[in-house]
């Protein structure tokens, strides 16, 4: 799974590397005062004896805070902030090869912003910080010492990072790497698509 993440990126970086115009475009993907909704599909959060039985599925949307206040030779009107939220869900079944019952479903709700700079044209690089919470839910049959272990809500603060081509003025795919500073509990790697409103 890792080297196909691994292949999936390096292709991606070779394209949009020898697609793109590295002449002023005098615009910047993401604009002041606009919206991104994007939706992706990534690694599970939960390492070690958790079986994920689905990956980890995220929605996200940012809002443009400002745009184009970065003037260079080469790149033009370029720069620009968002501030997002990310809520992401993924299902475990807990050490089914063991005979043992039960699972767990995860759900990550962060706020997120970023700073995004278009090095090539059509191709947004960005990378920020999150923070908010993991959220622990038990499913199926546990007894109550288990349960209370699984129930539970944890913090969450990290950074993350990634690129998106957009082949239209609308839509975009990508790909982006989170890392939980605390417990790691956010997806290491996720594919996107992205719709701009």
């Amino acid at each position: 799974m890792k080297k196909f993440f691994a292949l999936l990126f390096a292709a991606f970086t070779c394209f949009a590397a020898q697609a793109g115009d590295l002449r002023a475009t005098g615009m910047t993907m993401v604009d002041k005062g606009g919206f991104t909704l994007g939706v992706g599909i990534g690694t599970p959060g939960y390492g070690g004896a958790n079986k994920a039985v689905m990956p980890m599925i995220t929605v996200d949307g940012q809002w443009g805070l400002a745009s184009g206040f970065i003037n260079s030779k080469h790149f033009g009107n370029n720069g620009a902030v968002d501030l997002g939220f990310q809520y992401g869900l993924c299902g475990y079944n807990l050490w089914k090869e063991a005979g043992l019952k039960g699972g767990v479903m995860q759900n990550m709700v962060v706020l997120r912003s970023a700073f995004h700079y278009q090095f090539v044209k059509k191709l947004d690089t960005y990378a920020g910080f999150f923070g908010g919470c993991d959220i622990s839910s038990p499913t199926g049959d546990w007894d109550e010492v288990t349960k209370d272990k699984w129930d539970h809500v944890d913090s969450m603060f990290g950074m993350y990072w990634g690129g998106k081509w957009y082949f239209t003025d609308t839509f975009g795919a990508g790909i982006e790497f989170e890392d939980d500073f605390i417990k790691g509990n956010a997806p290491i790697v996720s594919a996107k698509v992205s719709f701009k409103f």
